[in-house]
């Protein structure tokens, strides 16, 4: 009798073997998600900014999803199936990286805390005795603020100005009205009213400048408020307030609230 001789079977790892050592793609694939974690890591410490860590990060995905769509564990699949992993690895790059770029523009572009004396209501019993209300904008507090608060209502004299300090002014609550504090003001000049305030700080100095006319028995205001390097932190400007005063070409207007948040120029 002749002996049936058997088949051997054939594992499919042993018609696609994988290969015995990294190829190429591969390794790029390494060195561009190494290069993402490092950049990351080294934002966070600090050593670089994220003006300079958004391009590598940008550079080291296009090298990992380049690296991969040539590496030889992904080059034989089917063209739609390696399209779609690639667009996964993209997309799962971007949302990984996402957390520490937001983290390092906050710390390299933080925003500014600042103050402002907003307008609020005429009294009833003296039509030149306004109501301001003290605004703050920004996630910090500030200490030992000092104010110098000017009319510059002509002729100029010394009652035109008042100073006082306020030993800390914390961000604005959301549970409580939005004016943190108020004080009265009685101008001469309520039809052309014109107001300027510096403010003085532990860690920085802020000035603002506040008009108030009275057009069509209607009160406009525009306002313009600059940080220690003279940079807009705040500015509006009413529709009808009138040209020639300092504000044209402003379009934010003030009313019915004061723009929200920074708004860097």
């Amino acid at each position: 009798m002749s002996k049936r001789k058997r088949k051997k079977r054939i594992s499919p790892a042993s018609v696609n073997p994988p290969p015995k050592h990294l190829d190429t793609g591969t390794v790029w694939t390494i060195v561009g998600v190494g290069l993402g974690v490092l950049t990351g890591i080294l934002g966070i410490a600090g050593v670089i900014r994220v003006l300079v860590a958004v391009p590598l990060l940008v550079a080291a995905l296009v090298v990992t999803v380049w690296a991969l769509g040539k590496s030889e564990y992904t080059s034989k699949l089917p063209q739609r199936t390696r399209g779609v992993l690639l667009a996964t690895a993209g997309i799962a790059y971007c949302l990984a990286s996402w957390p520490a770029v937001v983290t390092l523009y906050h710390r390299d572009f933080p925003e500014p805390s600042f103050v402002f004396f907003q307008p609020t209501v005429v009294a009833v019993d003296n039509p030149k005795r306004w109501l301001f209300g003290l605004r703050h904008r920004g996630p910090e507090s500030l200490s030992h603020v000092e104010v110098i608060w000017t009319d510059k209502a002509e002729p100029f004299t010394p009652d035109r100005r008042k100073v006082w300090t306020y030993l800390d002014i914390d961000p604005e609550p959301r549970t409580r009205a939005p004016f943190l504090k108020q004080f009265p003001w009685i101008t001469p000049d309520v039809n052309h009213e014109h107001y300027t305030v510096d403010f003085t700080f532990k860690g920085g100095t802020q000035d603002q400048d506040l008009r108030i006319e009275l057009v069509s028995d209607k009160w406009v205001t525009a306002t313009r408020v600059r940080g220690n390097d003279r940079q807009v932190l705040l500015e509006c400007r009413d529709p009808e307030f009138p040209n020639g005063l300092g504000y044209d070409g402003v379009t934010t207007s003030c009313w019915p609230d004061f723009p929200k948040g920074y708004q860097p120029k």
